[in-house]
């Protein structure tokens, strides 16, 4: 089964390095800004979202906020290079999946949305 995964990250090469690490086992779709990827959101329903907290058009947290007023089971996955913005979430009671924190290592991030997914 291919499990439908929306990558929100503002840098190409981020979302490249990701959806090579899942395309095998999913269908990856890729925005670069935040109103692009809830438009996409809407549209596929996606079984998972990586969603970057710095986005040009709006904060991650933001659009998190919207995502989980429109679907409180999908399964979202915060990326950041910030180890503060955790604790911002934790605080604002956002239920996420997890964390991805740039740099990250690639093995271990295949591993994590596997397991999310199968989960």
């Amino acid at each position: 089964m291919k499990y439908k995964v929306l990558i929100v990250d503002d840098e190409e090469n981020i979302r490249g390095l990701l959806k090579n690490l899942i395309d095998d086992f999913s269908e990856v779709f890729e925005a670069d800004t935040g109103k692009k990827g809830f438009s996409i959101f809407e549209k596929e329903s996606p079984d998972l979202i990586l969603l970057d907290i710095m986005l040009p058009d709006t904060s991650g947290v933001e659009l998190l906020q919207q995502i989980r007023n429109k679907d409180r089971k999908v399964k979202i996955v915060m990326i950041t290079a910030y180890e503060t913005i955790k604790s911002v979430i934790d605080i604002m009671d956002i239920k996420i999946s997890g964390y991805i924190t740039k740099p990250f290592v690639i093995k271990e991030v295949r591993e994590k949305l596997q397991s999310i997914l199968e989960n």
